[in-house]
């Protein structure tokens, strides 16, 4: 075993009084895995076996995108109106970012360590999720530099983000383009993720030495890049990755994270490591989803002696996306950038539809496979009048 792997911290549960508090998420974590691979992962053996292990529900059972606002507001999706990654907004019939120009507005709000840091205590986060741009933050921030999702990236001091970058890289974890991949991009993708993981410990450790902290959060998203890309199985829509790639990068986050353990003061700091929610093999059938509502849709129409025009209008962007190869998306996207990549997957999810006689119509989601109806009302091109509803639903 090597020094940098070498396994000494221990569990704060002495006489000491706790005085800080470090909260690690390890975003996406598959404890399934991990438990099938302990006999190589020696920091995650020695946390599950020494520390304080405890399974807890979530609104990621039904909106996966749902989990880091919930967790940083500590409220449910109604109240901070995050469901999916790529959001329905109804006044512009379209699916979006939420953290995407003005609309990103309607998606703020104050995390809970705002007002641990209002309170006097001293705080610093590090690339929580889904935490948009603020112009006044009570404490030390960093926002979006190595995150799952690209997006603005910001801190607080302004000054502090700069130094991230010119120690530890611009965005080490890179861009994502959700297609499956060849082997040559899979090997690729592990070896940046590996350097992606050192690059992030190295920042947060270098972090709580240089701030002064009562309170620390950070989040490592590398394990959820890997479970989209790396996931070993050789379903019709996997990438094709070699068989220990995932593993890998679990090793390699095992690694680092003692070093990040061993970094702090175990003996006054509570550390909480977590994650909110899981991994998995994607088998969601929701694609099947749009064709069924398309004949659902025609058999209530016509039930309740409606019209239907423009039925089935060809859709260029769904067609291009079935058609081209997945390596030519994938070039298409990392060279025309993420703002043209969301551009034609809405067209393709959209360009179909026509929203005079479409009443109900499938939602972008995680993979939940939901339904929204196109009420008259709020949606501004809407086709149901509220008091439909009721019928199109139970019929």
């Amino acid at each position: 075993m090597n020094e940098e792997h070498r396994v000494e911290w221990h569990p704060s549960d002495y006489s000491a009084p706790v005085q800080r508090v470090f909260m690690l998420s390890l975003d996406s974590l598959s404890l399934p895995f991990v438990r099938a691979h302990l006999n190589r992962l020696p920091a995650f053996e020695r946390l599950i076996e020494r520390g304080s292990l405890r399974l807890l529900g979530s609104s990621g059972d039904f909106a996966s995108e749902s989990v880091w606002p919930s967790f940083c507001l500590g409220a449910q999706p109604g109240t901070h109106g995050q469901y999916y990654p790529f959001q329905w907004d109804a006044r512009t019939m379209s699916f979006r970012r939420p953290d995407r120009g003005c609309w990103a507005q309607s998606f703020n709000f104050d995390p809970f360590w705002f007002a641990l840091a209002r309170k006097g205590f001293k705080v610093a986060v590090f690339d929580a999720g889904q935490i948009n741009h603020q112009i006044k933050v009570p404490c030390v921030q960093i926002v979006n530099w190595s995150y799952q999702a690209t997006g603005s990236a910001s801190s607080n001091p302004p000054e502090l983000l700069a130094e991230v970058r010119r120690r530890f890289g611009y965005r080490p974890i890179g861009p994502e383009v959700q297609v499956p991949k060849g082997r040559r991009q899979c090997n690729a993708i592990r070896d940046s993720l590996l350097r992606a993981v050192k690059a992030k410990a190295d920042s947060i450790i270098w972090l709580a030495e240089t701030q002064d902290w009562q309170f620390l959060l950070a989040g490592m998203y590398e394990l959820h890049r890997a479970g989209h890309n790396l996931w070993p199985i050789n379903d019709e829509f996997a990438s094709d990755a070699a068989p220990d790639a995932m593993l890998d990068v679990y090793m390699e986050v095992d690694r680092q994270l003692t070093r990040i353990l061993n970094s702090i003061n175990l003996m006054s700091t509570a550390v909480v490591i977590f994650t909110l929610n899981g991994m998995d093999a994607n088998r969601a059938q929701d694609h099947f989803l749009p064709e069924i509502l398309n004949r659902l849709n025609g058999v209530y129409l016509s039930q309740v002696g409606k019209t239907r025009g423009r039925v089935g209008r060809f859709n260029i962007f769904g067609s291009l996306r079935k058609a081209l190869p997945y390596a030519l998306q994938s070039w298409a996207a990392r060279l025309k950038g993420e703002n043209v990549q969301d551009w034609v997957v809405n067209k393709s999810l959209t360009s179909s539809l026509d929203w005079a006689s479409t009443p109900a119509f499938a939602l972008s989601t995680g993979g939940e496979g939901f339904i929204r109806l196109n009420l008259k009302g709020r949606e501004r091109e809407g086709c149901l009048e509220p008091d439909e509803a009721d019928a199109l639903s139970v019929g």
